[in-house]
């Protein structure tokens, strides 16, 4: 079961459990950076809620803050367990394994700031044989190329395993949205993007209407997903609007922003990911780059593509008649042209016609939530 995770980190301790008791209940994992406190061995206050509460302690030469001794920080997790934390993340070099961690979920983590190995399978099985419950892998894919393979190296591994696969930084972004459908536990968010303190996390706002995770485990299954390739930073604003569009004709479908810098490597995975994607978008200038590439490689026609469908016999390709002129920008004096790429994409997916009326208003309401966000 794959969901969001919310990490909190604050220096102030009053801060933090303000925030704790704000989040608990909203989110189904929320993990706390403790090594974040001005007092690491503070004891936060974990509210009797159905969210689970992950303690992580990262020291500095791991991409955290603390500066303590091992010993200390190991006392901490430990200490953490009687506060109420259901999950601990260990990382992989900890060779000191307490017999107090036998009593709570251990996630043994790696962490790459510098690069992706082209096969993490050894690496995977080092970490599997670790004392623990579950294995968190986050790598940095400097290419679109090399991301796409941590996807597909991710989809072989068995469903059984109890596993957090996710690139970082802008690249490695993709991956942080398909990985919890190819078996992630949680996908990591934070409040907002100041406070990122992985590189390429998402905003819990951002994700709202958009990653469902935990209403796609039921007994209805998956929706249909959908993708939209975009290399401008409101990808999710865009699938928030189709996202309502389908609700509006009562559609189980759901649509996924892929921030990508390439438009081959993703159209090669996505054809054939076991994800099934029905429908691709591809906005802006990489609509612009698709028409300008040899797209037969990745069995596509060589002409200008902005829009793809799956049918029974693979693609069916066609334009929106405007993403080639779409705006680099979501602003208020561009609203037409972004009304007629919308409409035009859901009518090309579904056969159906949305409400031009809604659609302005809901492009209204993400415009005026991106202008109070850059206030």
């Amino acid at each position: 079961m794959s969901a969001l995770c919310l990490t909190l980190a604050e220096q102030s301790l009053a801060t933090l459990n303000e925030k704790i008791r704000h989040y608990a209940g909203r989110v189904a994992f929320i993990e706390v950076r403790l090594d974040y406190l001005a007092d690491p061995g503070g004891s936060p206050q974990l509210p009797s809620t159905p969210t689970r509460f992950i303690a992580t302690c990262r020291p500095a030469g791991e991409g955290g803050c603390f500066q303590g001794s091992e010993a200390e920080r190991l006392k901490i997790l430990q200490n953490s367990i009687d506060i109420g934390f259901s999950w601990i993340d260990l990382e992989q070099s900890v060779s000191v394994y307490p017999a107090a961690f036998q009593d709570v979920s251990v996630l043994r983590s790696h962490h790459d700031f510098f690069g992706s190995p082209s096969d993490p399978t050894e690496l995977y099985r080092e970490m599997r044989r670790l004392p623990g419950q579950a294995v968190k892998l986050a790598v940095t894919p400097l290419d679109g190329r090399q991301a796409v393979r941590l996807l597909q190296w991710a989809e072989g591994l068995p469903g059984d395993h109890r596993k957090v696969i996710l690139g970082m930084g802008r690249v490695g972004q993709p991956t942080r949205v398909l990985g919890p459908l190819l078996g992630s536990l949680w996908t990591y968010v934070v409040e907002d993007g100041e406070r990122a303190v992985a590189p390429g996390q998402f905003s819990l706002p951002e994700t709202s209407g958009v990653l469902r995770l935990e209403s796609w485990n039921g007994s209805e299954g998956r929706p249909s997903l959908y993708a939209v390739l975009t290399e401008t930073d409101f990808g999710f604003r865009i699938c928030r609007i189709l996202n309502r569009l389908f609700a509006d004709r009562g559609l189980r479908a759901a649509c996924l922003p892929l921030a990508v810098d390439e438009v081959v490597p993703w159209l090669e995975y996505l054809r054939k990911s076991s994800l099934h994607f029905q429908g691709l978008a591809i906005t802006g200038g990489l609509a612009r780059g698709a028409a300008e590439t040899h797209l037969g490689t990745v069995g596509l026609p060589d002409e200008a593509v902005d829009t793809l469908r799956r049918t029974v016999n693979g693609w069916e390709t066609g334009s929106t008649g405007s993403a080639l002129d779409l705006p680099g920008t979501m602003v208020p004096s561009e609203s037409r042209a972004w009304v007629s790429w919308l409409a035009g994409q859901f009518r090309f997916w579904t056969g159906t016609e949305a409400a031009r009326d809604a659609l302005e208003a809901y492009l209204e309401q993400e415009m005026q939530g991106r202008e109070r966000e850059e206030s």
